[in-house]
């Protein structure tokens, strides 16, 4: 009997030692006719966790994940690495700014190749500013469900979409895609030159076909206006006039300011940057 009761305190003592090690296990699944989109993940620091994606074809990808303290004073952390891996590809930072490891997994076409489907695992302290990531090849099927398992709580928010979506996503046409944005700027371009265009004529017949009559009603509406207010007294329609003068002078600037950021504006979007 007392033998019995020390293997039960032992098996106690050893729970309580593991448990703690595989604090939380979420299976994420896709409702039925759809596909995870994106699977965001927010850990503390002294968190270890490990992922698993499953494919609608079957196929599989393993990944992990830490976010480690390196340099402790007082009892406060002064360092930190956050760690991702995938698929044996890895990828790492170190951080000396205190703050949340966000790491969101997706399927994206490689960076470098977009003919060639990839599990990307995009990480930072910034949930939505993803500056570092790391990729693996991935079948040409939909992630529809993940499982995870970290040492502490963690906070996740899964984002899905159509099965059909998703599978255009991984199965897509590349060259399609390449011919419609191609598509796109084309047509844009004429847009963008009728614009400018009309824009020029318009300048033109203004201030280079007519630029006696603008220059004079420049100068003669101010006038007349001035004279309207003064009723009479030289130096009140001396002050109305320049004063008038230099709203319409501002007036004018303003335009020919907005007219050269607007052609500004749309050549820029030509630009290959």
């Amino acid at each position: 009997m007392i033998i019995v009761k020390r293997l039960l305190i032992l098996f106690v003592c050893v729970a309580l030692l593991v448990v703690p090690a595989f604090a939380q296990s979420v299976t994420i699944t896709a409702p039925s006719g759809q596909a995870i989109k994106y699977l965001t993940i927010g850990s503390d620091e002294g968190t270890t966790g490990t992922i698993h994606f499953k494919l609608n074809d079957g196929s599989s990808i393993d990944g992990s994940w830490s976010y480690q303290s390196t340099l402790d004073v007082g009892g406060y952390s002064l360092i930190r690495i956050g760690n991702i891996s995938l698929g044996g590809e890895d990828a790492g930072t170190t951080y000396i700014t205190p703050g949340k490891f966000y790491t969101k997994f997706l399927q994206v076409k490689a960076m470098l190749n977009g003919s060639q489907n990839t599990m990307r695992g995009a990480y930072g302290q910034i949930n939505g500013g993803w500056y570092n990531w790391v990729e693996v090849n991935s079948p040409s099927s939909p992630v529809v469900s993940i499982t995870f398992t970290a040492d502490k709580d963690v906070e996740y928010t899964p984002e899905y979409w159509a099965i059909g979506d998703a599978n255009q996503n991984v199965a897509g046409d590349y060259f399609e895609y390449i011919r419609n944005i191609m598509a796109l700027a084309y047509e844009s371009f004429w847009i963008a030159y009728a614009f400018i265009s009309d824009l020029i004529y318009w300048v033109r017949y203004f201030f280079v076909d007519n630029l006696t009559l603008i220059l004079a009603l420049f100068f003669a509406v101010p006038m007349a206006f001035a004279a309207k207010n003064s009723k009479g007294n030289p130096e009140r329609f001396i002050r109305g006039y320049f004063k008038t003068l230099r709203g319409f002078f501002e007036f004018i600037f303003n335009v020919w300011r907005l007219l050269t950021e607007t052609i500004g504006t749309v050549i820029g979007w030509f630009k290959l940057v």
